[in-house]
């Protein structure tokens, strides 16, 4: 018995390197190979991210599919490569968790050209300030997914602006932003009615205040980390756990 799998099927399980040596073998893989990349992982190339962009970014007709983009913990990266990004057709996804080299105004002179972007990971990027947040606020209005863990410049003034131009975000991980208080949870409760996810991990100063925001506010809160909120009492907690009936994780580690 002959069994004929399609060369489309293959390709989700074959990475970047190899895919650009199935688009050699002849002019219809070539064509197959480009136009059905949806998904750009560069979590394992981080040293050649740079070039992987380049090529990517100065032919975007080659990849019309094109959606997700990942660019974790590259060293290499810098703000001269965000042209490549911008050059690509609308993404929905990018990940620049790490990328050190990155600055607040590379990225912020990046979202007028990806309006799309519906999840935006920054994880631990030290530039970032409330700048880029209004940059944000200003340029992706569908924004579903925002991490923000270790950004530790940004304020509730960031937030708050966030939270009223991005009334669609379902999950925010603000971890260790220190600056962070209560008006930034009631803020966020108070424009982001549809949020499923909310990581306070280290925000220390947080109080009852938050909760009782957050209760009253988050009625579809799934996953809530409140680890290190040493502020907060068994009164905020019960609030939360009467109003927030879907709430499924629930992290109090060093709440004492």
């Amino acid at each position: 018995m002959e069994f004929r799998v399609p060369i489309q099927h293959v390709l989700a399980y074959v990475e970047n390197k190899d895919r650009l040596r199935l688009a050699q073998v002849c002019k219809d893989w070539n064509q197959v190979v480009f136009a059905r990349w949806t998904v750009l992982d560069l979590s394992q190339e981080p040293e050649t991210a740079s070039r992987w962009l380049k090529f990517f970014g100065s032919q975007p007709q080659r990849f019309p599919k094109l959606r997700k983009l990942k660019v974790e913990f590259s060293m290499t990266l810098s703000d001269s490569d965000i042209q490549w990004i911008s050059r690509l057709g609308p993404l929905g996804s990018l990940n620049l968790n790490g990328c050190q080299g990155l600055t607040e105004d590379g990225i912020a002179a990046l979202l007028p050209h990806q309006t799309s972007l519906t999840d935006l990971q920054l994880y631990w990027n030290l530039s970032v300030t409330d700048s880029l947040l209004f940059s944000v606020a200003a340029f992706l209005p569908g924004l579903q997914a925002l991490n923000l863990s270790g950004c530790q410049k940004i304020t509730d003034d960031g937030i708050r602006v966030l939270a009223a131009s991005c009334p669609g975000i379902r999950e925010l991980d603000l971890t260790r932003c220190a600056r962070l208080t209560d008006a930034s949870v009631e803020a966020v409760a108070g424009g982001c009615r549809e949020l499923t996810s909310l990581t306070l991990y280290a925000c220390s100063a947080l109080t009852d205040r938050a909760l009782e925001a957050a209760a009253a506010g988050c009625p579809h809160l799934q996953s809530l980390d409140l680890c290190g909120a040493v502020k907060v009492t068994d009164r905020g907690m019960k609030l939360v756990g009467t109003q927030c009936r879907e709430l499924r994780r629930l992290n109090l580690t060093w709440c004492v």
